[in-house]
């Protein structure tokens, strides 16, 4: 049995054997919080202090905050950082990367070919980023779309949304739709309803 001086949280506990006339003791601890070493936690804030974590905060918070101009600088920096602290290796990076989707759609969005250029050269020859060379493709082409969105929106004022994808030869309504939603938030095309339609027009 227990005493008063014995801790709540680890108690004895004694029973009769049914075929001895011994007594049987034991213990039962209550569940705790594992303990963690402090170098694990040290190894949590290096990552979180490394320079690319800074960067990709800084160029994650830009975006939110649709301020595209200052978050183009900030992109590549993240890039860069990127490949510094974990470009070494072949395993591929097990990272969630948010400067080759977010980023990278930014770069698309403001034309910044040179820069998605560089992107695309980072996923294409360090192995550990092949996995996102598909979708740094991807936003490269969106860059052509951009502005072949702006040119049909420009020579057809006050168009039907839906008639975008016909203007400049693409299937993909949807996608379409999702790239004029961007170029609304960058300022750059108006959505007035007319009844079931939607009508465009660059600002």
């Amino acid at each position: 049995m227990t005493t008063e001086s014995e801790p709540t949280l680890n108690r004895a506990f004694h029973f009769q054997c049914p075929h001895c006339d011994g007594h049987i003791r034991f213990s039962v601890a209550a569940m705790s919080e594992p303990d963690y070493e402090d170098e694990d936690e040290d190894e949590v804030d290096e990552w979180t202090e490394s320079a690319y974590y800074e960067s990709m905060d800084k160029m994650t918070s830009l975006i939110r905050l649709r301020q595209y101009i200052d978050a183009i600088p900030a992109i590549s920096a993240n890039v860069e950082h990127l490949v510094e602290e974990f470009g070494e290796g072949t395993e591929p990076i097990s990272l969630y990367i948010p400067a080759f989707e977010q980023g990278a759609r930014l770069l698309a969005l403001m034309g910044e070919t040179e820069r998605l250029n560089r992107m695309h050269e980072v996923v294409t020859t360090i192995s550990r980023f092949r996995d996102y060379a598909l979708e740094v493709e991807k936003h490269q082409r969106e860059a052509t779309m951009f502005q072949s969105i702006r040119e049909a929106v420009r020579e057809n004022p006050n168009c039907v949304q839906t008639d975008v994808k016909i203007f400049i030869g693409e299937a993909d309504g949807r996608h379409i739709a999702t790239l004029i939603g961007y170029l609304e938030n960058a300022g750059e095309i108006t959505r007035t309803r007319d009844g079931r339609k939607i009508r465009l027009s660059l600002r």
